[in-house]
């Protein structure tokens, strides 16, 4: 049906070129803001080099949950090695040692870093400890988020004064109260826009109302559809159907997929199952009971972009040649298995 490590591989590869992609940005932006020595004590790999092995020791696989749960965190994580950066290069253009300069971010900030540390976490709390079968699949992203701050924490405080304390330097007497090209750029924009106050706040007004305006097109789905190719099709007869009034249905609903030159340019193969569900070839599906009267094909589509055209082909096709049929027709999903998803809600009084 589906070449299914394939497929893992593919979806894994995606997530992982993400996570590299992020690294390197984050990367790229310590060393613009920072410069190449203090962007380097940032020390990202490390606090990968931490997560990584404690990941495995709590059983947590690389998975689109555990991977999205590292992309999200990526951008936090590199907020405690920037403070105490910025707290050993403060006071080493003050006149300290690279010794005190260490003890001075250590002393300092390591309490209160891990304080906003716990908070942060302490947002995914809900997350976490979801009594659902949801809470099965995202437990994850709370685990993950949680054990890379603490780990991020760790480095900033342990690993990151230890490796300033050898690649920091101080600034020259002439370098020392001069700001970077970065900061100077900064500082010429903010004046730019103080004096053009007015066209500040109406930029700003406008991209709120802006944005407010395209939230609207957002979809509002926690779990969203599966990146496969695959579309599943259901074929549902009147229960007092026979296996053989089934089958019929399924081969002329086959040969409609061999003849009709827009369906059959979009498919790459598919499978028909009579009088039961799909195996369970992937994790969330809502696998069907066996009863004559049902039918259920798998369709794999050439990519994404086929599956998109062909589920509206598909549904006209069960609305016009197959009238009888309570069809339907969706892509895998992610998450909790639901099935048929509601599409509209009623309202009223109660008698």
């Amino acid at each position: 049906m589906v070449d299914q490590p394939l497929t893992v591989d593919l979806a894994l590869n995606e997530f992982t070129t993400s996570l590299w992609q992020a690294i390197a940005i984050v990367l790229m932006v310590s060393f613009i803001a920072l410069g190449v020595r203090a962007g380097t004590v940032v020390a990202i790999p490390l606090t990968l080099a931490v997560v990584f092995p404690i990941m495995d020791l709590a059983n947590i696989d690389l998975q689109r949950i555990s991977l999205g749960a590292l992309i999200i965190a990526l951008a936090l994580m590199v907020d405690d090695a920037m403070t105490t950066i910025d707290a050993m290069s403060r006071r080493l253009a003050a006149g300290d040692d690279r010794v005190s300069a260490g003890i001075y971010a250590y002393r300092h900030l390591a309490f209160a870093m891990l304080t906003g540390t716990l908070v942060t976490i302490a947002g995914f709390v809900p997350v976490g400890f979801a009594q659902s079968s949801a809470g099965e699949y995202t437990f994850s992203i709370f685990a993950v988020v949680g054990i890379a701050f603490l780990a991020s924490w760790f480095v900033a405080m342990v690993f990151a004064p230890l490796i300033g304390m050898v690649l920091l330097r101080p600034p020259k007497a002439d370098q020392a109260d001069k700001p970077s090209r970065v900061t100077q750029l900064y500082r010429s924009f903010l004046t730019l826009a103080m004096r053009a106050r007015w066209v500040t706040i109406a930029v700003t007004v406008g991209a709120f109302i802006a944005s407010l305006a395209a939230l609207g097109q957002v979809p509002r789905q926690f779990f969203p559809a599966s990146d496969r190719p695959e579309l599943l099709v259901d074929l549902r007869l009147p229960q007092n159907a026979s296996i053989h009034a089934t089958e019929q249905l399924v081969n002329r609903f086959e040969q409609f997929l061999r003849d009709d030159p827009e369906l059959a340019s979009g498919i790459e193969r598919w499978s028909a199952y009579i009088g039961q569900g799909a195996i369970r070839f992937y994790l969330p599906l809502d696998v069907q009971l066996a009863n004559p009267f049902f039918a259920q094909a798998v369709i794999v589509s050439k990519d994404i972009v086929a599956r998109e055209l062909l589920r509206p082909r598909l549904e006209r096709l069960l609305a016009e040649e197959f009238p009888q049929v309570v069809g339907n027709v969706a892509p895998l999903e992610l998450g909790p298995p639901v099935g048929w998803r509601p599409s509209f809600r009623a309202f009223g009084r109660s008698c």
